[in-house]
């Protein structure tokens, strides 16, 4: 699996510990709500739960191919110097994130998504209560558009990291089904995993990893002035000439000749 999608996978895992006290909440929600005989048959019940869950993963996915979609135009309509800059923003949100889960608290993030929840909450409203699969993949698709700071972050870490629309696509699909563990278990263990969430090492075994994959993935692979200067510090001689790769990136300095 490439490293991509196996970091949006960690990360959809350890991001759903600390999320499940809102997401389990809504799928428990969900859940009561559906008609007494769907939920005295487990089969039929699990069936609704995948329904919400694939409905979700769906918007996740969509949005993905929207962010990178919108990260192929940029460097189109403004240049490509503006693509080191890009890359640099999808480490800063990963940075952000992480912070948040340490203890710094803003809703700015999640604000950014709440003109279109405004327009999406009535429709998922005249859904309910769900009485059929096909109903429950539409709300799950509604509510896969819940404004959530992290999935706005795996958004743009995801459309800004390249690989154009599909790969940002996956990457999300990817991030959805590493949530659904915890976000399946919102119904009859939810309150007891949400208390376990708020456990410390729990939120910092999550922001450690965020910090790991901003930082190997962005901040200096991913802009080449900051790698030039790397190498100046570090070649043995501030004159030293970096030694550019095919691809426009720092591979070393130049060695000089004897």
């Amino acid at each position: 699996m490439p490293v991509e999608l196996l970091s949006a996978l960690m990360l959809g895992f350890s991001g759903s510990i600390h999320c499940l006290a809102m997401c389990g909440s809504i799928l428990a929600a969900l859940s009561v709500g559906l008609p007494a005989p769907v939920r005295a048959d487990r089969w039929r019940f699990a069936r609704y739960l995948l329904a919400f869950a694939v409905g979700r993963i769906s918007a996740y996915a969509l949005l993905g191919w929207l962010a990178g979609a919108m990260a192929i135009a940029l460097p189109r309509l403004l240049g490509e110097a503006i693509r080191p800059y890009m890359q640099a923003l999808a480490s800063l949100a990963l940075l952000l994130t992480a912070a948040h889960w340490l203890g710094w608290r803003s809703a700015a993030l999640e604000r950014l998504g709440s003109p279109l929840w405004r327009l999406l909450e009535p429709w998922a409203r005249r859904l309910l209560p769900v009485q059929s699969p096909v109903q429950a993949l539409l709300v799950g698709f509604i509510w896969g558009w819940v404004p959530c700071g992290l999935v706005y972050t795996m958004a743009i870490w995801s459309a800004l990291r390249g690989g154009g629309a599909e790969m940002a696509a996956l990457s999300m699909l990817v991030f959805g089904v590493g949530t659904l563990p915890f976000s399946l278990a919102g119904g009859v263990v939810g309150g007891l995993l949400a208390a376990r969430s708020e456990l410390v090492h729990l939120r910092y075994f999550a922001a450690g990893l965020l910090i790991l994959v901003a930082v190997g993935g962005g901040i200096i692979n991913g802009w080449p002035e900051l790698h030039r200067h790397f190498w100046y510090q570090t070649s043995g001689s501030m004159f030293a000439a970096p030694n550019l790769c095919a691809d426009g990136r720092c591979c070393g300095p130049q060695r000089q000749a004897n």
